[in-house]
């Protein structure tokens, strides 16, 4: 019998589950299935860690920029035809500019 996880509400796990083979079958997996969540929870988790990481470091980088050119916040530069903006707490490039 195939194991299909797309439904598993109530109704549709008493209609499969007739023995206790097939719920073994179903319980194993379920297991094979929590692992590889499991496992693309902590590979997120860890990208999420690194990414927040790395913000605070441009973040902390954009204000010694803005202390050695003596510029206070908001500062406004403009490249590439494109507006940056950078405050106390954030730097983004603006797109919707006049």
């Amino acid at each position: 019998m195939e194991i299909n996880l797309d439904d598993l509400s109530s109704q549709k796990l008493s209609e499969q589950i007739t023995d206790d083979k097939i719920g073994g079958d179903y319980l194993y997996a379920i297991a094979l299935e929590m692992e590889q969540a499991k496992k693309a929870i902590a590979h997120h988790e860890e990208f999420l860690t690194t990414s927040k990481n790395r913000k605070h470091i441009l973040l902390e980088s954009t204000a010694k920029i803005r202390k050695l050119l003596r510029k206070k916040t908001p500062l406004a530069v403009i490249r590439e035809n494109q507006l940056i903006v950078i405050t106390d707490s954030d730097i983004t490039i603006e797109t919707n500019v006049i």
